[in-house]
């Protein structure tokens, strides 16, 4: 922590320096310094704690009460690449220093915070994963799995790009090339309307040029979702996608069965039904991502994998006629498209999916616009 502080006070400039140096002087007890001299003592941890507190206090003098700017200035990283940890990787012994720009997002693995690198003013993304046991192992799992992505062309393969990994103030840190936006973000911001064929071609052509890419060299990405696939730049690039996020990835001859893998809404039969699998799975999940681009919504939505089934099942039971309605068009005449709502049996209403409930299918059609 309290080299955190010093490398703050180096960054932001002289008169803050002054500041917070003088902030510190005023909360400083001089017990403090003298019991973290002594190599043993009873008022050596109090001495830490006040030491301690009295650097948060000294912060909180020179940037306020302003939450993102404390979190900026908790978060500047001086990544030292020395430590022994495992995922550390050889060569990486020279130091980075990262200044965080924004916090992309979070979740109960940690946090990806956009970056600049200060040495060579690049932007970049870090996921920060806490290192708690089982999130630790998660993470070292996952640099395996990148690693072993190296051996592909980041862009020719569609996934995105993984520079390093290093360790920083109980943070395993995982740096990315930066991307702009996730098709769920990018539905959301459209309130979920549909894409035309013509848009959702090109990003499936791409998912699964990268899921050959992952199946050449025997890897299941395990977590295929519209969460999970970044637009690279969408105003320069339009529908360039990369594929993202290999922390439930595995090789195929490890795959376990009953894995915990996949959200459910995109999760295979062999899943659900704790059979055999392949990286057949992935197929799965992006023939639900098409759908989904497709309708404006998920294909087999449900709050437990019994819903997911029931869907799934009730919808391939409707096939053969939709076929059948499909044939009856003009070879000229728009496609019609299917707008799939689940509604329950003794109600008119859209569902609300609880366990236990008989649903049945509907199927309206529409021309595209």
């Amino acid at each position: 922590m309290f080299q955190m502080c010093l490398e703050f006070s180096r960054v932001v400039g002289k008169s803050l320096r002054q500041e917070f140096y003088e902030a510190l002087d005023r909360y400083r007890p001089i017990q403090a310094h003298g019991n973290l001299q002594g190599k043993e003592g009873p008022h050596r941890a109090s001495g830490v704690t006040e030491v301690r507190c009295l650097i948060l206090r000294g912060l909180s003098v020179v940037v306020g009460d302003d939450p993102s700017t404390f979190l900026k200035a908790c978060f500047l990283v001086m990544a030292s690449k020395t430590s022994p940890t495992p995922c550390v990787q050889e060569g990486n012994s020279k130091s980075c220093r990262y200044q965080v720009q924004s916090i992309l997002g979070e979740g109960t693995f940690g946090k990806v915070a956009k970056c600049t690198r200060m040495d060579d003013s690049k932007t970049v993304a870090i996921k920060m994963v806490k290192k708690r046991n089982d999130q630790a192992e998660k993470a070292n799992a996952e640099v395996v799995i990148l690693e072993k992505l190296k051996s592909l062309n980041a862009d020719k393969c569609d996934i995105v790009q993984w520079y390093q990994v290093f360790n920083n103030n109980g943070y395993i840190c995982l740096e990315f090339e930066l991307l702009d936006k996730s098709l769920f973000d990018f539905m959301k911001e459209r309130f979920f309307r549909p894409l035309f064929l013509s848009e959702i071609r090109p990003i499936i052509k791409q998912l699964a040029n990268a899921l050959e890419h992952l199946k050449s060299i025997r890897l299941i990405h395990a977590d295929l979702k519209l969460e999970n696939v970044m637009l690279v730049n969408h105003i320069q690039q339009p529908y360039r996608v990369k594929v993202i996020d290999f922390g439930l990835a595995c090789e195929v001859s490890k795959a376990k069965v009953c894995s915990y893998i996949q959200s459910r809404p995109y999760r295979s039969p062999e899943i659900i039904l704790g059979l055999p699998f392949t990286e057949a799975i992935d197929m799965w999940s992006l023939g639900c991502i098409a759908a989904a681009l497709y309708i404006g919504t998920l294909l087999y939505p449900g709050n437990s994998s019994y819903d997911v089934m029931r869907c799934s099942q009730q919808l391939l039971s409707v096939h053969q006629s939709i076929s059948v309605r499909n044939l009856s068009c003009s070879s000229r005449a728009k496609p019609p498209v299917s707008h799939f709502t689940w509604y329950k049996e003794s109600t008119d209403g859209p569902m609300n999916v609880s366990e236990g409930h008989l649903y049945s299918f509907r199927a309206t059609y529409g021309e595209v616009y």
